[in-house]
């Protein structure tokens, strides 16, 4: 139906910046190549599927160097990408995505040294808490969160605190 419409179609491509003027969105796209190209139109719908989080919405503190992802996004680097974003991480929330990212980055190659829930019990399902953590020997902090990020250029460290 789109090709039959011919509604354009922009694979591996991000959104940069959007502007309104005159009834007319400009969009500022970035391809897959680094190419930085424009976009108008009349009409636009914002179907994300997620809201991506600011540091200062979940409270982590400290600059924000290179090696700081979103579970979306980092899963959006391996499985789609085929990179592996980190050696060594840590996990923050114990949502299904962040508990399957942490088993996946474990069949990937990374070293996952914990994940890290600031509630008293986990987020997500127990099968997944089984699968992803327990059957890889993934430890599951709870009354815990990240606090601060350390590194200049690329996260070399995070602290972490015990809440109650």
């Amino acid at each position: 139906m789109i090709k039959d419409r011919k509604i354009p179609v922009f694979l591996d491509t991000f959104l940069l910046q959007t502007c309104f003027d005159n009834k007319i969105f400009t969009l500022a796209l970035v391809n897959a190549g680094q190419q930085i190209f424009y976009f108008n139109t009349r009409t636009l719908v914002l179907s994300t599927g997620c809201r991506e989080r600011t540091a200062k919405q979940v409270f982590i503190h400290g600059t924000r160097p290179s090696g700081v992802f979103t579970a979306g996004l980092a899963q959006y680097i391996v499985n789609i990408q085929g990179f592996l974003p980190a050696k060594k991480c840590v996990i923050l929330g114990s949502g299904d995505i962040e508990l399957i990212m942490a088993r996946r980055l474990t069949l990937e190659g990374a070293d996952v040294l914990g994940v890290y829930e600031i509630k008293p019990d986990p987020s997500g399902l127990s099968r997944n808490i089984v699968q992803c953590l327990d059957d890889f020997n993934i430890h599951l902090h709870l009354n815990a969160t990240v606090t601060e990020t350390h590194g200049k250029d690329r996260v070399e460290g995070v602290s972490v605190f015990s809440v109650d």
